[in-house]
């Protein structure tokens, strides 16, 4: 019932202030009173959210689907400091090896909170690497899932320096940059294909794997909205459905060292599994993913086609027949 699964529910939100000198923190529990902290309490609810999200569409009882606490450290201030001495802020990120959502001060939104939730489901699932090919399908389906609980194509639009990514079109996302005055959001462009000339090709980033994130996401929005791109018609599938391909293809197919290749052939594969071999919905994912040339890299490179030379062919859409 609704009542069990929120009893099921184990979220710890830690106030970075109050983390005691032996690393120990009272933070707000499912069992404690409301955090006299707004943000702490705000953050405290969206991760009940997000749980009860994955729980009623996925019966996924917790990230690591077997009730494991979601522990989290909020409000981390800028003077932080990573180990190799730089401002760890303003930043969100899940640490795999602590098992901790570590979130700075502000940025405890809704779609940063579930891009964080969904890395952390892909340490219990496909346990992408984070580099290049494979760093980039981590943080695109982590963009993805960002979308279950909010209403538009931006990533991070309630922050206060704005948004850094429209998922809808990549042309207008955004990096964050120091300035004298702190940090502000720049126009970066990212590309719509693994042939795009917005690709990234460098080392930084792990391979560009924030760069080059909407390389994936992309087919993700033109499988949920449809349209008709370079020849191929898209048609739409709507959120629900096209998010029940990417979860299962998430959670059943892809793997370590997946690529674009692998996409591709995992989310044929989830398809089928949700809505048969021969079905219209089918036939949209394959487009899409072709409109974005994941079918054109070669298997086990995690080196994308517009680094390798690589040249690209159009296109080569299905057409759906009742």
């Amino acid at each position: 019932t609704q009542e069990l699964m929120h009893e099921a529910r184990a979220i710890s939100v830690c106030n970075y202030e109050d983390i005691q000198t032996d690393g120990t923190c009272v933070g707000r529990t499912e069992t404690t009173a409301p955090s006299s902290n707004a943000e702490i309490e705000s953050i405290f609810s969206k991760f009940s959210t997000i749980y009860d999200f994955y729980n009623e569409q996925y019966l996924r009882d917790s990230y690591d689907g077997a009730g494991r606490r979601i522990n989290v450290i909020a409000r981390i201030p800028d003077s932080v400091r990573t180990t190799g001495g730089l401002s760890f802020c303003p930043n969100a990120s899940w640490s795999p090896d602590n098992e901790q959502f570590l979130i700075c001060t502000g940025f405890g939104v809704m779609d940063i909170l579930s891009h964080e939730y969904t890395h952390a489901i892909i340490t219990h699932t496909a346990q992408l690497n984070y580099g290049d090919a494979s760093g980039t399908i981590n943080e695109g389906l982590a963009d993805i899932f960002s979308t279950i609980l909010d209403d538009d194509w931006l990533l991070g639009e309630d922050l206060t320096i704005g948004y850094l990514r429209d998922i809808a079109n990549p042309l207008l996302n955004r990096s964050l940059v120091q300035t004298s005055g702190g940090y502000e959001a720049i126009p970066r462009p990212g590309p719509m294909g693994i042939f795009d000339e917005n690709f990234y090709c460098g080392s930084a980033d792990s391979g560009g794997v924030h760069r080059n994130i909407s390389a994936v996401s992309y087919a993700f929005y033109l499988m949920t909205e449809g349209a008709a791109v370079d020849g191929c018609q898209v048609e739409a599938l709507g959120q629900e459905k096209a998010l029940s391909i990417w979860y299962r293809a998430m959670t059943a197919y892809l793997y370590q060292t997946s690529n674009y290749l692998s996409v591709y052939q995992s989310m044929t594969q989830a398809c089928h599994d949700l809505f048969g071999a021969a079905s219209g919905e089918c036939v949209s994912v394959a487009n899409a993913l072709r409109v974005v040339e994941f079918d054109q890299q070669a298997a086990t490179t995690q080196t994308a086609p517009q680094c390798s030379g690589q040249v690209r062919q159009a296109p080569a859409c299905e057409v759906f027949v009742e």
